[in-house]
């Protein structure tokens, strides 16, 4: 017997189960063989008899050891042992005729579909016997399941040692024990989601994510509105990773025998180590320290993209360790085998901007332990009797939201084409209407002069760096806080955003009160183009803003229409050159756009005049800036609105922070963690209040959803908001 056999001490191979799991780990498929043939030997000089662990020995080496069908019988053929251990499997399974007996009875009880699932189902001649004694009680194959799923549940959910099965969903014992004089005890879907099952066809209990729907399903949540899934998908096969181009062994097997953490349990206590690691040379000991440490279980994101970029460096990982960084992740790692957790740690890094909405997609949280994803309401009903029903998706027509807040054809056709538009007199009310009081005629802009003031008038430099035009102690304003509220700006974003987002929050971002004097000239981008084209990261997140002045030419707001549409081939040129930086914004200088490009692309820097009350709104792959320096005084406010995901804490953009961060910054009228691009706030982080800071209570639910002093769960805002987006024009403008 070779010194790394997985023996029990004093026992031989007496567990079987127990053995086969620790042969499973191994990663290297001729150790795997030379091992279950030496357990095969053993099993014939000591056993040699028809029974459950002659059928575990056989079944696992045609399943794991052999490649195809045609490799099988070759085997069989030229090894008597496998075909001697094969015959005992085939008495203790199948008795010469009865299967087709038993199939017989069953199909004329139930008929032939019943008779093509069950065959197709890992059922043991036990219990198969028992389901045709059950055929004779039960009139319909669903109501016999459905009996049986009762003790099934009972059985998954009893704390008991020695109850608890992982690897099969049902057993023997569970035709026995079922009480089927009695009908059916129903179990809601969200109790079976609880322990990753659901009821399929003909009320028969299945895993909840299948293996063969993985990528299909992750590949769905994580490819961006903007971009096509076809097009991701054809990007991941052709810039395939090295870990998915390394010789793993793809194994298909039955159900897994043992919970993987029993396994490694065992292996240890009988010092067998060696089997838990088959890494190759080059896989470093550092790597394999980083995630067999057990101080903390799971990683920070970042932490966790950076050890995933050094695991694919190497030639090949081990099982054992690659589950290992799989639960530095959060993920459920005691269903998926090496082949699905390679796939899956792939896609997941793959969209890593959009890890938030994997963990909150219906048909992909589940890959993910509780404590480590936001909860769902399949997850606990706690003092509730009945789950909460879910609500119907909601979805609004665009065009129907652009007529009712007064924009017009001519104005699409150039947002589409240019990728900006421009609004008139949107605000224009703020100085037109006046009321009387004791000091006579008076409007909000009268308003705003003087706020501004106070503001310039408090406002210090940071360090050396001059502010630039920039009143970055304005945050919380009367002006700005009046217009973040206003529901027909709101309605204008969710109808102009190219993924039809409608759960927006403001961002908290400080006002521009340029004088004669200051250095405005500015050009960048908001986003990172070459994180855009990947992942989608901020590709929907749109930008505007509200003119309080009169703009003269050569200060106005300059921008790159239709620069947009070719980003990415721009970028492919760009991209290359080793002097441009890469992060979350990016400067646009000269060399970004010289006159070659002028003359290939057919676009140049275009200025945006805007009056008094005008907006503009601009596509976040625009470039923008502004001419300088300034000759008069310039003041403009920018209300960023962000998307909320579904799980109503991650934004879209998520290095820019969380829902209950805005909501903090808003209350407290603080600076919220960092910019909406993500940006750190270097310039504009106001560590408390501005002592004349008054703050405006919003009237409308609405408006408090949009300064997060509500969620956009609640009722209230929902309603607000199917009027607000709805087609009856009547409704909106009353």
């Amino acid at each position: 017997m070779s010194e790394h056999a997985p023996d029990v001490p004093g026992k031989g191979f007496t567990n079987m189960r127990t053995t086969l799991s620790l042969i499973q780990v191994a990663s290297d498929l001729e150790f795997m063989l030379s091992m279950i043939t030496e357990v095969r030997d053993w099993y014939l000089a000591k056993k040699n008899r028809a029974d459950s662990h002659a059928a575990l020995i056989y079944h696992f080496w045609a399943e794991n050891c052999v490649p195809d069908q045609q490799s099988l019988e070759k085997a069989l053929a030229e090894d008597r042992a496998w075909s001697a251990l094969k015959t005992l499997t085939h008495i203790f399974e199948c008795p010469p005729n009865e299967l087709s007996r038993i199939f017989q009875t069953i199909q004329s009880r139930w008929g032939p579909e019943a008779v093509d699932i069950l065959s197709k189902m890992p059922l043991s001649i036990h219990q198969v016997r028992r389901i045709q004694q059950i055929s004779a009680q039960v009139k319909t194959m669903d109501k016999a399941f459905d009996i049986a799923n009762a003790q099934v549940f009972t059985r998954l959910t009893k704390r008991v040692q020695g109850r608890r099965k992982y690897g099969e969903i049902y057993v023997a014992k569970d035709w026995e024990r079922a009480d089927f004089h009695r009908g059916p005890k129903g179990i809601l879907d969200s109790d079976w989601g609880k322990l990753g099952l659901r009821l399929g066809r003909f009320n028969i209990v299945e895993r909840r994510f299948r293996t063969e729907d993985i990528h299909n399903e992750l590949l769905k949540t994580i490819a961006p509105d903007a971009i096509s899934i076809e097009t991701v998908a054809t990007a991941a096969h052709q810039q395939e990773t090295p870990a998915a181009s390394k010789s793993y062994p793809t194994l298909t097997r039955r159900p897994r025998l043992q919970s993987v953490r029993r396994t490694r349990l065992r292996s240890k206590r009988v010092g067998l180590s060696t089997l838990s690691c088959r890494c190759t040379s080059d896989v470093t000991k550092a790597f394999k320290d980083a995630v067999d440490t057990v101080k903390t279980r799971v990683w920070p994101e970042e932490t966790c993209h950076t050890v995933y970029c050094e695991w694919k460096k190497f030639k090949g990982v081990c099982y054992m360790h690659t589950r290992s960084l799989a639960v530095r992740f959060g993920l459920k790692v005691s269903e998926l085998r090496y082949n699905e957790l390679v796939k899956i740690l792939e896609m997941i890094n793959q969209g890593w901007n959009s890890l938030a909405a994997i963990k909150t997609d219906p048909k992909t949280y589940i890959l993910f332990c509780k404590s480590h994803r936001p909860s769902q309401l399949a997850d606990d009903h706690g003092v509730y009797r009945f789950p909460s029903l879910p609500s119907e998706k909601f979805s609004f027509n665009q065009d129907c939201g652009l007529s009712n807040v007064g924009i017009g054809y001519d104005a699409i056709d150039q947002w589409d084409k240019e990728g900006s538009i421009h609004l008139k007199s949107l605000f224009s009310w703020w100085w037109s209407e006046k009321i009387d009081t004791p000091a006579g005629k008076w409007c909000l802009g009268d308003l705003l002069d003087t706020e501004f003031e106070m503001y310039d008038y408090h406002l210090e430099d940071v360090g050396r760096a001059h502010n630039k035009g920039w009143l970055r102690n304005a945050v919380y304003s009367i002006t700005q806080q009046i217009i973040r509220q206003d529901p027909v700006y709101y309605a204008t974003y969710c109808a102009l955003r190219p993924d039809k987002k409608w759960r927006l929050v403001s961002y908290p971002y400080y006002a521009k009160f340029a004088k004669p004097g200051d250095q405005t000239s500015f050009r960048h981008l908001d986003i990172s183009i070459e994180d855009m084209l990947l992942s989608g990261r901020g590709a929907n997140m749109i930008q505007g803003s509200v003119s309080l002045d009169d703009e003269l030419p050569g200060e106005a707001t300059e921008i790159l229409p239709g620069f947009h549409k070719i980003a990415g081939e721009w970028w492919d040129e760009i991209g290359k050159d080793p002097q441009t930086k890469r992060g979350v914004v990016m400067r646009f200088e000269d060399r970004h756009w010289t006159q070659a490009h002028k003359e290939r692309f057919g676009l140049d820097w275009k200025s945006v005049l805007c009056q008094q009350g005008d907006v503009r709104i601009t596509h976040p792959a625009i470039p923008h800036g502004s001419g300088g320096p300034c000759t008069q005084v310039r003041r403009t406010v920018l209300p960023w609105y962000v998307a909320v995901r579904s799980d109503h804490e991650h934004l879209e953009v998520e290095a820019g922070g969380t829902w209950s961060q805005l909501q903090e910054a808003h209350q407290n009228m603080t600076a919220p963690p960092a910019t909406p691009s993500g940006l750190p706030n270097m310039y504009g982080a106001i560590e408390y209040r501005f002592p004349a800071a008054v703050a405006v209570l919003p009237v409308g639910h609405l408006s408090q959803a949009l300064c997060c002093l509500k969620k956009w769960t609640d009722p209230a805002v929902l309603a607000e908001r199917d009027i607000i987006l709805g087609s009856d024009k009547q409704c909106f403008d009353v």
